[in-house]
């Protein structure tokens, strides 16, 4: 069975272009960083698509 994928806050960063103090969150699955969001909305929207991605295609 493989681990889920896990939404964690990742604390605020400055980053070219981003306002100071910008949030981010982190996709893990199991001790592996899988993506990145700027909010948790889109984390969940990340969340959903990669899980999709891993689903074994219907025969």
């Amino acid at each position: 069975m493989n681990p889920i994928i896990q939404i964690r806050p990742a604390g605020n960063r400055v980053l070219p272009g981003q306002p100071a103090g910008h949030n981010f969150w982190q996709l893990t699955k199991g001790d592996t960083v899988v993506g990145w969001a700027t909010s948790y909305p889109a984390a969940q929207d990340k969340q959903r698509r990669l899980e999709q991605a891993r689903l074994p295609a219907a025969s």
